[in-house]
């Protein structure tokens, strides 16, 4: 056989048991047993070799007669053709983003044009068309010498574009030049317990509301704040503040628990529905929408649906301002070694691994080993409430 054959070998999660291999896919929606001699045929599938050169490959390494080892491995992927399990060489890409983070200012760091133009030069063709929204962020990019020029190259992706400040706005004035040009503004909201109107990005909030700019408020949980979750989507509601993004959890540095950020994030989002609510029953005032940032990864509770990770380097890829790309936004400007730790010790044992898998990597990385199995444990829950409602 002289065609080149490919197996989607990254599309599968692993599992010996009693000395079988177990592939499992939920990209494919299948599973398969195969052994030891099974998988090392199925690692040569990639796309560039064809059965005489695998045989020829596996003959040399174990010292097996070519014609013998040739019989086997022709049988074996008839099987796996047979099956649709194998096919032809694939598509030149497989890979589809959903979400660029460009970090185009980081502190005293700024992304040159070059770099900009450089980064989506590069993803035109195979990324860029699947792509539905690229963030434009930083510590205060509103102060980024070319951000006009940014704004406009990044336009011709006819991606969704989003403005996100994460530290407080300097120059608010800046924002006048930019009225119809982005899709969305995020700016940071620091504030103390139901202080709102002191809060030191209150004025960039204010002024987007006076002027009519499409902006969402941005908050990073703090022992300050993560207590005023019936008060915060209130008076954001009353403001106009199209979402409220709140930061994933990072609880190793003892500020909260993750008891205290799962609480947060539970009043908030009910807070919403209980305004929608109130909405639907005719009152005029608009609703601010919650969005914990970790909803954007692949496996959130609320998307049972196809997928092979978190999210991360697959849904999501991010750059920093001199153009290195990260596999999620939280690794930048991070002291953190991205280990991709796929999930604690007993997640293989899990009935819900197949939807979570394993959790976020970034997570893993940052919170201690009691932080995550009490997210472990909200999710589960919050799992178990989605299935029985289907």
């Amino acid at each position: 056989m002289n065609e080149k054959l490919f197996f989607d070998y990254n599309a599968y999660l692993i599992r010996e048991i009693n000395e079988k291999k177990f592939f499992l896919s939920n990209k494919y929606f299948n599973w398969f047993a195969t052994t030891e001699s099974g998988m090392r045929i199925l690692e040569l599938l990639n796309g560039s070799n064809c059965t005489n050169e695998i045989a020829q490959i596996l003959s040399k390494k174990y010292n097996i007669p070519y014609d013998i080892i040739l019989k086997d491995i022709d049988n074996f992927c008839n099987n796996m053709k047979k099956n649709g399990l194998i096919g032809i060489q694939p598509p030149n890409c497989i890979t589809y983003y959903q979400h660029i983070f460009l970090n185009i200012i980081n502190n005293h760091d700024i992304m040159s044009e070059e770099n900009f133009n450089r980064i989506l030069l590069t993803l035109k063709d195979k990324i860029i068309p699947n792509v539905t929204s690229i963030f434009l962020f930083g510590t205060d990019p509103l102060v980024h010498p070319q951000l006009e020029e940014l704004i406009l190259n990044a336009s011709k992706s006819k991606c969704k574009l989003i403005l996100w400040s994460t530290e407080t706005v300097s120059q608010k004035e800046n924002i006048a030049a930019l009225k119809g040009k982005l899709d969305e503004f995020i700016f940071t909201f620091k504030y103390k317990m139901n202080a709102f109107e002191q809060s030191p990005d209150f004025p960039i909030l204010k002024y987007c509301y006076n002027n009519g700019f499409p902006f969402s408020a941005f908050i990073k949980p703090s022992k300050i704040n993560i207590f005023s979750g019936n008060t915060i989507v209130d008076f954001l509601s009353k403001i106009n503040a199209k979402k409220l993004y709140i930061e994933n959890p990072l609880c190793s540095n003892d500020t909260y628990t993750m008891k205290d950020y799962l609480s947060f994030e539970q009043q908030l989002l009910k807070k919403e529905i209980i305004l929608r609510f109130w909405q639907n029953k005719k009152i005029s005032s608009p609703v601010t929408s919650v969005f914990p940032m970790r909803f954007l990864c692949q496996n959130a509770p609320h998307r049972i649906c196809v997928k092979k990770d978190c999210g991360c380097n697959h849904n999501i890829i991010a750059f920093d301002p001199t153009g290195k790309p990260y596999p999620c936004y939280m690794y930048i400007d991070s002291k953190k070694i991205v280990t991709f730790k796929h999930d604690k010790s007993d997640c293989s044992t899990c009935s819900y691994y197949f939807l979570c898998l394993g959790g976020c990597k970034a997570l893993l990385d940052y919170n201690s080993t009691q932080s995550l199995d009490e997210l472990c444990d909200y999710t589960k829950a919050l799992y178990e409430s989605l299935l029985f409602e289907i």
